[in-house]
């Protein structure tokens, strides 16, 4: 599992990294007009341009946070440099000086505090499958492709999933509290246009390599108490929860961000 979370935060790096973007561009923007960018214009090189939508929505209904735009290059899987454009009033964006070749698009918006890293109350579309990937045949393609973001859950209890408190090898956060009941509250902030929610728990044990379902479950409101057992020698649990809109479509992501990097899952001990 820390190997996947490693390789997912050196994908991350290198898409941020690659992009070229406006100066400040993860701070959210109330201008129409494109800040200079960090990379020079070639002219003859195509053009990508396009809306953002949630849940098939404008993103403006939402937000008008800035944004990154960029691309990953599908044969090297690396970031490529081009000159993005991000419109935060109209929700378009324009991307510039694109050679020839296959690419999957990639959006951040920094909605969620604190806006200069990815965290809860953010919309990206690096989710798998979530958008098409773009060839560009030559330098004189103009490509128009919307893009399709989700939203990043915002978790409040136990943990508030906007800090980062600990690193990827550290050791799993217990969340132990003497109480008369064995319940604990998990709770999230509500997912924009969200009809219900999945709550999943795994119980894992690292020296045995074994994994037990103790929780999935759907859910209308945004918090669920559970009665959880002690962990036990190398034990540990896993939580995870999605949001689903109306007709069943995931369009809440959770994440679990490190100080150096993010997984899907939030690993928690409860160990007097």
């Amino acid at each position: 599992m820390k190997r996947i979370v490693i390789a997912l935060m050196l994908v991350q790096l290198a898409l941020i990294a690659g992009a070229c973007s406006s100066p400040g561009g993860n701070e959210p923007s109330a201008s129409t007009t494109p800040s200079p960018t960090t990379c020079p214009i070639t002219l003859g090189e195509a053009k990508i341009m396009g809306a953002v939508y949630y849940n098939g929505n404008p993103i403006t209904d939402y937000t008008d946070s800035g944004a990154q735009v960029g691309l990953i290059e599908v044969e090297t899987w690396e970031s490529i440099p081009l000159q993005s454009s991000y419109f935060p009033i109209t929700g378009t964006y324009v991307l510039n000086g694109i050679p020839p070749g296959e690419y999957l698009p990639f959006i951040t918006i920094e909605s969620g505090y604190p806006f200069n890293v990815e965290s809860g109350g953010d919309f990206t579309g690096r989710l798998s499958g979530i958008n098409p990937n773009i060839v560009i045949s030559s330098n004189e393609d103009v490509v128009n492709m919307d893009l399709s973001v989700v939203y990043h859950l915002h978790l409040v209890s136990p943990y508030d999933n906007q800090q980062r408190r600990i690193s990827v090898s550290d050791a799993p956060e217990n969340i132990y509290r003497p109480q008369s009941h064995p319940e604990y509250v998990f709770e999230w902030e509500a997912v924009p246009d969200a009809a219900s929610y999945r709550v999943t728990v795994v119980l894992k044990d690292e020296n045995s390599n074994t994994s037990e379902n103790i929780v999935n479950q759907t859910t209308a409101a945004t918090s669920l108490a559970l009665e959880l057992a002690d962990t036990q020698g190398s034990q540990y649990y896993m939580f995870s929860v999605t949001g689903y809109s109306e007709t069943g479509e995931l369009i809440g992501l959770f994440q679990y961000y490190y100080t150096n990097g993010s997984g899907g899952w939030y690993n928690f001990v409860v160990h007097p």
